[in-house]
């Protein structure tokens, strides 16, 4: 493991599909992270990931992963002592629609205050902490681009593609659905972050990370059902098992969990790519259209469809969602996963689950 950098990160979201990758990413990058989480309980769970043992060798000056309980991330001063230290923060934590109750939405409770606030409430305890760097924020493709366009109602012109400086005008509840909401949160979020930056010019510099539809190799997951708790679950739900999706169709747009979690990385160790009291944003995204998953699956996993561990039983159907992040490959020099790499990984990980 790389032992240049020992600075410390502070880490929201460290339980889940992206924040754990980025948490194994940072660990093996030489970092140390102090993971936020919203119970001891959590943390407990966090630290017995069996693919995070390797990585948890202490050295002899401090542990690796250290555990801090914020349990409302939208409190006042909420991050006020977990970020005493800190040099970096990865702020990936926020309210997704498959983990809101269904029926009546309270847009402005579930989803635009609490994402709103916590994005706020890191910003405002980073500018108190004078070691801070850099904030590094995991938005959303969605913070640009249009509700209907989003669901696939209507279609962008494949002539103009979104780019991270594209924006979309801020929406206000009532919504019709989690889907609208969870846009509108990310909206709100992006728009309050630019608009702190611009008018606090902090000491430290922002990253926006924007991720479309993420998929790939789960290292969170320890068993099938908790792959079925990752955005994976489309595939595997729509498509592995032939249940109807609550998506009738879905942006032609991709990436790889590993992929931003690299970016989040990254985004640290590139110091050149954004200058301090500045705020930038970067797309995550590949195209790759759902159509194609199911010859993908029969094409790799051809004995496996056949002796019955794999099954292709449903489709899903997609629309293209035109999006040009060709600056993020060209700033980070690398290029995204095809849709393609992601399934094989995938599904290779739903075989060794079984």
């Amino acid at each position: 493991m790389p032992t240049s950098n020992k600075k410390l990160v502070l880490l929201t979201g460290a339980t889940g599909f992206i924040g754990f990758q980025t948490l194994l990413d940072a660990l093996k990058a030489g970092f140390r992270v102090r993971c936020a989480v919203r119970s001891e309980a959590k943390g407990e769970t966090l630290l017995s990931k069996p693919a995070l043992q390797p990585l948890l060798q202490a050295d002899n000056q401090a542990p690796p992963v250290e555990i801090v309980v914020v349990p409302d991330q939208a409190a006042p001063r909420a991050f006020h002592e977990a970020i005493v230290g800190i040099s970096y923060v990865i702020h990936i934590a926020s309210p997704l629609p498959s983990t809101q109750p269904n029926g009546h939405l309270d847009a402005e409770a579930n989803f635009l205050a609490p994402a709103r606030r916590a994005t706020l409430e890191m910003l405002e305890a980073a500018a108190i902490t004078t070691s801070i760097e850099r904030v590094v924020i995991t938005s959303s493709v969605a913070a640009f681009v249009s509700p209907k366009i989003f669901m696939g109602l209507v279609r962008q012109d494949p002539q103009h593609p979104f780019t991270p400086t594209s924006r979309a005008p801020l929406m206000t509840p009532p919504f019709p659905h989690a889907g609208v909401a969870y846009v509108a949160s990310k909206m709100a979020s992006l728009e309050a972050t630019e608009t702190w930056v611009k008018e606090t010019n902090p000491r430290f510099s922002v990253v926006n990370i924007h991720p479309s539809w993420v998929m790939g190799r789960a290292e969170c997951a320890d068993d099938v059902e908790s792959l079925f708790n990752t955005t994976n679950r489309l595939v595997l739900n729509a498509i592995v098992k032939g249940e109807k999706s609550q998506y009738p169709t879905m942006m032609g747009a991709v990436v790889d969990v590993h992929d931003v979690a690299r970016m989040q990385i990254q985004s640290l160790q590139k110091a050149d790519i954004v200058q301090p009291g500045n705020c930038r944003s970067f797309i995550a995204s590949t195209p790759g259209i759902y159509e194609d998953i199911p010859g993908i699956i029969r094409k790799n996993f051809a004995g496996e469809c056949q002796d019955g561990r794999v099954t292709v039983l449903g489709e899903q159907a997609s629309f293209p969602l035109p999006i040009d992040s060709s600056s993020t490959e060209v700033t980070f020099g690398w290029k995204f996963k095809t849709l393609e790499q992601m399934i094989n990984d995938l599904i290779s990980q739903y075989i060794e689950l079984q």
